[in-house]
């Protein structure tokens, strides 16, 4: 993410390659439901987001921007979609800990009801590696606390089955 005279660039890189990237104005909301005038509030009762920004871990390299992403993502959400500032949940560095990750979830599960949007944004570090014999490749997400090392995944990384799991709790009519 960044900004360069009024306009705002966010890029996904995989590998540090482009894949994707998109440019918006700061002073012009973009969005169809923007565009189209027709209102979050009267598709859902209520807008909740769980975003994430590591840039400090324990054992993993330093990241610079995920923060910064993070902070980026809630200002968009309460400036140009009116998410509440008490139905945001945001961790960051030392609070992204695997154990608050959790209690994020269950906070949303436990809140959220059937006819709520949810957004989850995570900026951090993940992993990729092989599980199975059927050679599966099973991603995480790796919070501040998280070791380093394949072996320590599945006790301090969060799995993309995890992940999953956890979402499906929410009673949200629609999570992003």
């Amino acid at each position: 993410f960044f900004k360069n005279k009024g306009y705002n660039f966010f890029e996904l890189k995989n590998n540090g390659q482009n894949n994707f990237g998109f440019v918006f104005s700061q002073q012009t909301p973009r969005g169809l439901l923007k565009e189209s005038e027709i209102s979050l509030s009267s598709i859902y009762s209520n807008k909740w987001a769980f975003i994430i920004g590591i840039d400090e871990y324990t054992e993993y390299n330093n990241l610079q921007y995920a923060v910064r992403d993070a902070e980026s993502i809630k200002a968009i959400l309460q400036e140009q979609f009116n998410f509440p500032e008490e139905n945001i949940i945001i961790k960051v560095n030392e609070n992204a800990t695997k154990n608050e990750i959790t209690e994020g979830f269950y906070s949303l599960a436990e809140k959220t009801d059937p006819n709520d949007a949810v957004v989850f944004f995570f900026a951090g570090h993940g992993e990729t590696r092989t599980i199975g014999v059927e050679n599966k490749n099973l991603g995480y997400l790796i919070p501040s606390d998280s070791k380093i090392g394949e072996k320590y995944l599945t006790r301090t990384a969060i799995s993309m089955e995890n992940l999953q799991t956890w979402s499906n709790e929410i009673q949200a009519k629609h999570m992003l």
